[in-house]
């Protein structure tokens, strides 16, 4: 064949290859050894038909272009590729014999050898100009080529040289050129192609991967452009639509006040404005969305906008929530101090007056914590907040300003009016009961018929509630204490007559000891409120029919301090208090609650403390029989000066020897 068409059948077969590798790398998949051995194959019998199609120079030689596909195949395809085509290429060369065939294989494996090897060669010699790169590869492919050739058959290739110098230096490296460059470029656009198909797979995940956020595009006409998967679920689930690209969004909506809002806030988005639109759900008042407007340009102009929409109804019901108790009381659900101060800070219109003001303080809620703990105390305040509204809930403002001080805010409304009101509150509450003990209200009321009034009528109303509060104290107090103690007894039956039997014991006891006749009857008020600390106390372990766990005794210990914070509010009551906190304190030290010993616990305090002692052991109790008085009188000699004050013992013994005319031998 002559060279000038054999050179064209090269180059179409070079070209047809090209494509089937483009094809190829469309196909099947890039990276797996399927992939490789499937182009190595492909460049093994690409080289037959080059070899199948030589320039005829010199008989025994076959010079073709087999050296541009295998270098080439081996830079783009890797060594997997090459090794396969080369051994093609060399076994068939062989077969076809001749004169060169250690000359062709020498040239099969360079040419693969050096095509495997060039992207390392090329980033060792900086060379990042493709052009450049490709032509050096294929210059240096063929320098090496035509001298294995030359230094194996010089004398032979010699009369040819220039065809075939033209062949190796000129016409070989720039065909390398020409099909790297187009193999590159499928390289790159395929690398592009993936690399855009990966991003838009990661992008489609990310925005599918929310189940909070609907996301989704539209175009001028309110067409679909893309959504992600939790908006396709919400459009189903809301309106049994299954939608797709290209739907019109709007005509799937229902509701027109809905349609109308999505529309107005697509267009101002299309007129370049990015935005944020919080709006309640026109089809259900309970929901609310966040949503988020932004254009989509290309090539500086808008060809849609994306909507971020969230559903913050969760939110705002906790905005709702936070702003409700900024304003209310928690406990009692009525306005609290913040509210009161605002609105009288912000009266300002006639309307309002004449406006009365009803400040109120809730008696005994001390008392009430400390004895029965706060959870009783929470029900007295809620009881009166519930009493406040029945009164006055159709009049005016209720509001809590403090632990135990409410404020009625009137508009409108007379002194007369006002008083009324009042006093229905009043009554209202003297039927109410929290553990058995009445709930009584400290009151002062005030009006003011002008603006000027409005700055002084809170002092006025505060100072006339104090004095009533006055007035009433110390009687309510004292009233509180008879009621608790009537309480308890109510309870717990035996307890009135272990009280009353301790107070006859102690009285003896106080007058061998030669007390006045005023402290004896401090020292019997003393012993009969000694254990009124025990209406705290829970009724199943006072009435307990076996010995009490470590736990349930923990508990009883704490009757001292109870019974110590009820009488200390009381100014009657307040000077025997420390008494009644110090009646469980022993001698040595081991008592409770304070583990006082000796001259550090009060006389009439050790005193109670031998009689509760003694009454105890004498009487039944629910997990026990009572002891006989011998070894009652046992236990108290026996511990005597640990326990118990000795010089108050033997005054008992005394006591008992005179009532059953018998001696007791004494330690």
């Amino acid at each position: 064949m002559r060279i000038d068409n054999a050179y064209l059948v090269n180059i179409l077969i070079l070209l047809i290859y090209v494509i089937i590798f483009i094809a190829v790398n469309y196909k099947v998949k890039r990276g797996s050894v399927k992939y490789y051995i499937l182009i190595g194959i492909l460049i093994g019998f690409g080289t037959i038909l080059l070899m199948m199609n030589p320039y005829n120079l010199i008989p025994g030689f076959i010079f073709d272009s087999r050296s541009v596909i295998l270098s080439v195949g081996g830079l783009f395809f890797g060594p997997i590729s090459a090794i396969i085509g080369s051994l093609i290429s060399i076994i068939y060369r062989i077969i076809l014999g001749g004169t060169g065939v250690l000359g062709g294989i020498g040239v099969i494996a360079l040419s693969s050898f050096i095509g495997v090897y060039w992207p390392k060669i090329s980033k060792r010699l900086k060379i990042y100009n493709d052009y450049v790169s490709y032509f050096l590869f294929g210059f240096l492919v063929h320098v090496g080529s035509l001298s294995i050739l030359l230094l194996m058959y010089r004398n032979i290739l010699f009369e040819q040289f220039i065809e075939i110098a033209l062949i190796f230096l000129v016409v070989n490296p720039l065909t390398v050129v020409a099909v790297s460059l187009v193999i590159g470029l499928q390289r790159k656009n395929y690398d592009i192609n993936e690399q855009i198909k990966t991003q838009r797979n990661f992008i489609q995940s990310s925005v599918d991967g929310t189940d909070t956020i609907e996301i989704y595009s539209l175009d001028a006409n309110f067409n679909y452009l893309i959504f992600n998967a939790y908006h396709k679920a919400q459009m189903y689930r809301f309106y049994g639509v299954d939608i797709k690209i290209g739907m019109n969004f709007i005509e799937i909506i229902e509701n027109s006040k809905m349609q109308k809002r999505l529309k107005e806030n697509v267009q101002r988005a299309f007129l370049g404005e990015r935005f944020i639109r919080e709006s309640q759900i026109e089809s259900n008042h309970e929901r609310y969305v966040e949503e988020h407007y932004s254009p989509i340009y290309e090539n500086g102009k808008i060809m849609g906008i994306t909507v971020f929409s969230y559903d913050v109804s969760t939110r705002k019901q906790h905005e709702k929530l936070i702003t409700y108790y900024s304003y209310h009381d928690a406990l009692t659900n009525l306005y609290n101090r913040r509210y009161y101060q605002e609105k009288l800070d912000n009266i300002s219109n006639q309307n309002y007056l004449p406006l009365s003001l009803v400040l109120l303080d809730v008696n005994g809620l001390k008392v009430i914590n400390d004895t029965f703990g706060h959870i009783a105390g929470d029900e007295l305040l809620i009881n009166v907040g519930r009493s406040l509204t029945e009164t006055f809930g159709l009049y005016g403002d209720i509001c809590r300003i403090g632990g135990d001080e409410f404020v009625v805010i009137l508009k409108k409304t007379t002194y007369n009016d006002a008083e009324e009101y009042l006093e229905a509150f009043h009554e209202s509450i003297k039927k109410l009961n929290v553990n058995g003990m009445p709930i009584s209200v400290a009151s002062g009321l005030q009006t003011a018929h002008s603006f000027e009034d409005l700055k002084t009528i809170f002092k006025i109303t505060e100072e006339s509630m104090l004095r009533n509060k006055l007035m009433d104290k110390s009687s309510v107090r004292n009233e509180t204490v008879s009621t608790l103690v009537k309480v308890l007894y109510e309870k717990n039956p035996r307890e009135e007559k272990h009280s009353q039997r301790v107070s006859n014991i102690c009285r003896l006891i106080g007058k061998k000891l030669g007390l006045k006749e005023h402290d004896l009857r401090q020292l019997e008020g003393i012993s009969s409120l000694h254990d009124i600390g025990k209406i705290a106390i829970d009724d199943r372990i006072l009435n307990k029919p076996a010995p009490l766990t470590k736990e349930e005794w923990d508990v009883i210990k704490t009757h001292p301090e109870i019974g110590y914070r009820i009488l200390s509010t009381s100014t009657e009551y307040a000077e025997i208090a420390y008494d009644i906190l110090s009646h469980h304190e022993k001698i040595d030290g081991t008592g409770y609650p304070r583990g006082l010993k000796g001259d550090e616990i009060p006389l009439k305090a050790r005193i109670i403390s031998v009689a509760d002692a003694f009454d105890a052991m004498i009487s039944d109790r629910p997990y026990r029989k009572a002891m006989s008085i011998d070894d009652a009188v046992a236990e108290l000699i026996r511990c005597k000066g640990t326990h118990f004050d000795p010089k108050i013992v033997d005054t008992l013994l005394d006591v008992i020897e005179e009532k059953y005319q018998r001696k007791f031998q004494r330690l």
